[in-house]
Parts: C-alpha cells; structure tokens; sequence
C-alpha cells in the first residue's frame, strides 16, 4: 500500500513534499505558519476595507498593532521561506539532519540557498525584515547604515495610501542622510506570495468589495 502523501510547497519550482516521510523529522512550519500569516493578513484586510468604507476611526493603540501585525509577518514570511527551501535542497540532494549536521559543506550551502531563496522570492520584505522586523537597525548598527536608517528603525512606521497600508512608506532624512527601507504592503505580499505557497488560503479581495 502506498502510504505517500504528496503536498505542493511551492507551485513556481514544483516542490513536493511527503509528509509521511519528510527530510526532516519535523516540518510543522509548513503546517502552521501559512494559518498564522493567514490571519494576519485578514485582520488587515478586515481595515483596510474599513477605510475603503469611510471609517478611519483607528486610535495610537490600533496603529501600533497594526504595526506588531507587520513585525510578525514579515518574521514569519522569512521563517516560512527559509523553510521550504530547506526542504527543497534536503530533497533534491537527498539529504537527512545527519548529512547536514555532518559536513562543512551542506551547511553552508544550505545557509546560502535559503537566504537566495528569501531574497528571490520577496526582496523588500527580506531587507525590511533584516533592518526592522528580526532587530531595530539601531541595536546592531553597521558600517553601511546611516544615521537615517539607524533613526528610522526605531519609528516602525506604517501608512496608509488607498487601498493598502505599508510599511517604509517614506523616508526619515537626518543631517542629509536619508533612510534606506523598501516599501511594501502586508496584503499585496500575501495576495502575491499565496498562489504560489498556500492558494488555499485566500483574504477578501478590494476588487470585488468596492
């Protein structure tokens, strides 16, 4: 009896994966982060409809969660990413957590493919992310960041520009230094990101509200 239970992790590669027989004992993240980033993405949707409708009573506290709400997914998008490319190098190489515990060379491979891959796969979330999101610029400040991006990193700025909100909307400039973050919307990356990784999944859409 062929006990294989096939899942498409990413339709653009044609990654599988067999969840009765995984590369890794455990792969729960290909599980349980598509729901959580799911949610996220309706709560935000849920206002930006809201503001579609006229209602833009959103007081400091709402703001700062919508804030958190784009902190948490975009963490959570890079973690997910990570993740299958993990899967999908381990496959196409037939590697085990031994072999990659073992050498030198898996790990470093595997460390370099899953950030190509993050790059590739969302690039103005990925340096978001890196800047903001896994830690403020300012508390871990490098050589390249300047004095408007180290400010900049501590504000988690998010905006709204109809339809959508975005973080890095705008630029802080400080003593002509002007800060370096990418603009991107939490509901067009998800839309984007979903049919190729979870089309299961999908939040209302603005063009059929309004």
């Amino acid at each position: 009896m062929d006990n294989r239970k096939y899942h498409i992790i990413d339709k653009a590669k044609g990654t599988t994966i067999d969840f009765n027989n995984p590369p890794l004992k455990y792969v729960e993240p290909l599980k349980h982060l598509p729901q959580g980033l799911f949610k996220l993405a309706k709560e935000v949707r849920e206002i930006e409809l809201s503001f579609l409708r006229g209602s833009k009573n959103i007081n400091e506290t709402d703001w700062g969660l919508l804030a958190c709400r784009f902190h948490w997914f975009g963490n959570s998008i890079v973690n997910y990413l990570r993740f299958v490319a993990l899967i999908e190098i381990m496959s196409l190489n037939k590697w085990t957590s031994k072999d990659i515990n073992s050498f030198d060379g898996p790990r470093k491979i595997i460390n370099f493919y899953c950030t190509f891959f993050v790059k590739e796969a969302s690039p103005e979330i990925y340096k978001w992310r890196n800047k903001i999101g896994a830690h403020f610029a300012a508390t871990a400040p490098r050589k390249d960041d300047n004095i408007g991006t180290l400010e900049y990193s501590g504000m988690s700025p998010i905006m709204y520009s109809k339809p959508y909100f975005y973080a890095g909307g705008f630029d802080l400039v400080v003593d002509g230094e002007s800060s370096d973050f990418p603009k991107w919307s939490l509901t067009k990356e998800y839309e984007r990101l979903n049919k190729r990784f979870w089309a299961n999944l999908k939040i209302d859409e603005l063009s059929n509200k309004f």
